[in-house]
């Protein structure tokens, strides 16, 4: 039982870290390619 809320908690948060990494890229392109203009 204790195991199972564990898992919940780690993949809810692996999950929110790669969103939070994958806005930090995104901007973070969006930024270069301004830039390169």
């Amino acid at each position: 039982m204790l195991l199972d809320v564990l898992k919940i908690v780690v993949v809810v948060f692996v999950l929110g870290a790669l969103g939070f990494k994958g806005q930090f890229l995104t901007r973070w392109l969006s930024d270069l390619t301004e830039k390169s203009k």
